[in-house]
């Protein structure tokens, strides 16, 4: 059982907390066969996997339906209930790896790069809402070292009311980690990947929002209707089956539908 009040009382002070050994290891080891999997797929199908030195696999649970227990985990739902509220889902989720290999003959963009938040920001794009509205949950499938791409970020930025200037050179520290350990990090805190080495550094960053936060695909139709039946109501709640508009007038005009209830 996660110490809660502990973990977040550290991301207000530090924008961060690691949790040890949260999966275990040979589960770990499994998960990066099947990434490896995936990433070949979708290589020979030339769909998108990032580039020669960070490769990206978003909604990586389409081939392996198994790996949803990324993004739906109770003790993370618990937790983001608590930072943010019983009515939150999923925004984005990926799986990265910060490595040097040949697997594109032309380079892609890719995110994270230079230095940056995931927060929300208004008057003019300036200044961070807080408290956050977003959290992000790093699930350390390999070491993360510093010569192995480890997350860089700039310690207690998250307490900033401004946006980071991208390529300047700031006090930096290393999001460091064993195998299995996992971080939740707000939002608001400076980061950007670590610089690309030969040695592999597999990941999945998964970022929960505020129901009224759009997603960054529409996850609601990636599954058949038989796949959607058998999910756990959590995990059609973090999918945004629960927060979907309606068509029009017509039909219900709630646009939030509360049906889910803790233990």
């Amino acid at each position: 059982m996660l110490d809660f009040d502990t973990i977040i009382k550290e991301i207000d002070s530090k924008g961060y907390s690691l949790i040890s050994n949260f999966i275990p290891k040979i589960r770990c080891l499994e998960t990066i066969n099947k990434l490896e999997l995936i990433l070949n797929s979708r290589k020979e199908k030339l769909e998108f996997i990032g580039n020669n030195d960070n490769q990206v696999l978003y909604n990586y649970f389409i081939e392996m339906p198994d790996l949803l227990e990324f993004v739906y985990n109770n003790s993370i739902f618990q937790l983001m209930s608590k930072l943010l509220d019983t009515d939150h889902v999923l925004t984005s989720t990926s799986a990265r790896n910060k490595r040097l290999i040949k697997v594109l003959e032309e380079s892609k963009k890719t995110s994270g790069i230079g230095w940056h938040t995931d927060a929300k920001y208004v008057f003019q794009n300036k200044i961070p809402i807080k408290p956050s509205f977003s959290y992000i949950v790093i699930f350390l499938l390999e070491n993360f070292t510093k010569d192995n791409g480890a997350t860089q970020y700039v310690p207690f930025s998250h307490k900033n009311n401004f946006r980071p200037e991208r390529d300047r050179e700031y006090e930096v520290d290393f999001f460091l980690g064993f195998q299995g350990d996992v971080i939740v990090m707000d939002t608001a805190l400076f980061h950007k990947a670590g610089i690309s080495t030969s040695k592999s550094r597999w990941s999945i960053f998964s970022m929960y929002s505020s129901w009224f936060i759009k997603p960054y695909f529409q996850f609601n139709k990636m599954f058949s209707q038989k796949q959607f039946n058998a999910f756990d109501p959590r995990l059609k709640q973090l999918l945004h089956c629960d927060s979907i508009p309606p068509l029009d007038h017509k039909n219900n005009r709630a646009t939030l539908k509360r049906i889910q209830k803790l233990e």
